[in-house]
């Protein structure tokens, strides 16, 4: 079975963190697959999908909402690089769908257990 992925919040961190999984895909090491990137706008998904697309060799889904994203893929986990308000809402409802979730900035680190 593959680790599938979602990106939630697809602007200047979201797309780091595909060019991170590009590293590694390029270095024969990613043992995931990124099933799934969301953002409240399209463009900044559709823009994080094509990003994936060049640097992953495939196109992931494009969705506008968790609820979205969850019903049509069966994820294991979630990175979260939204804004820290947005953040909470999104990781509370990964949470309760019992998904890992990659944190990703510091503060939030360190203020949530």
């Amino acid at each position: 079975m593959t680790f599938s992925l979602g990106i939630f919040g697809c602007g200047v961190m979201g797309q780091r963190h595909i060019k991170g999984m590009g590293k590694l895909h390029a270095a024969g090491l990613m043992n995931f697959q990124l099933a799934g990137v969301c953002d409240l706008i399209p463009d900044s998904a559709n823009r994080a999908a094509d990003l994936a697309q060049e640097l992953l060799g495939h196109r992931p889904q494009v969705f506008t909402s968790f609820a979205e994203m969850k019903s049509a893929i069966d994820l294991n986990g979630i990175s979260i690089t939204t804004a820290p308000a947005i953040r909470r809402t999104w990781r509370t409802a990964a949470q309760m769908e019992i998904l890992a979730i990659m944190r990703v900035a510091r503060r939030d680190r360190r203020s949530s257990t």
